[in-house]
């Protein structure tokens, strides 16, 4: 990674924070356009409500270029493979502080499910599986 913020335990933390975070940015826009292909309906606003300034907004804001979409607004997530690098737990915060922001500038929801579980969005050696 070649970080050099500071010497040390707290600075090699801190590298590694923020090389997730900036990962998961990158992340986060492959796992709309390469995660979401196996679902059908439209994603947003209730049907016959296109009509508002804020649906018309929604859709012009879209990055959807396959036009995949999931049908329900709360997603469910689960880390299948965990970087070498970076410990489970520091990964796993940092991934849910990434979709706690991302909940806050979009409708969506995001909730972690146990391993043994189905989940929408698979992460795994950073890229969707």
């Amino acid at each position: 990674m070649g970080c050099k913020l500071g010497a040390g335990w707290s600075g090699r933390i801190l590298c590694n924070f923020v090389y997730i975070l900036c990962t998961f940015t990158a992340i986060s826009l492959l796992l709309f356009i390469f995660c979401a292909w196996h679902q059908q309906e439209p994603l947003g606003l209730p049907k016959g409500d296109y009509e508002s300034s804020i649906a018309t907004r929604w859709k012009r804001y879209t990055i959807n270029p396959l036009g995949y979409k999931w049908d329900h607004l709360n997603l469910t997530y689960k880390i299948v493979k965990f970087p070498n690098t970076l410990n489970k737990a520091d990964t796993q915060k940092a991934i849910e502080i990434a979709f706690r922001m991302w909940s806050r500038v979009s409708p969506l929801t995001f909730h972690s499910v146990q391993p043994h579980h189905d989940a929408d969005l698979k992460i795994g050696k950073w890229v969707c599986k």
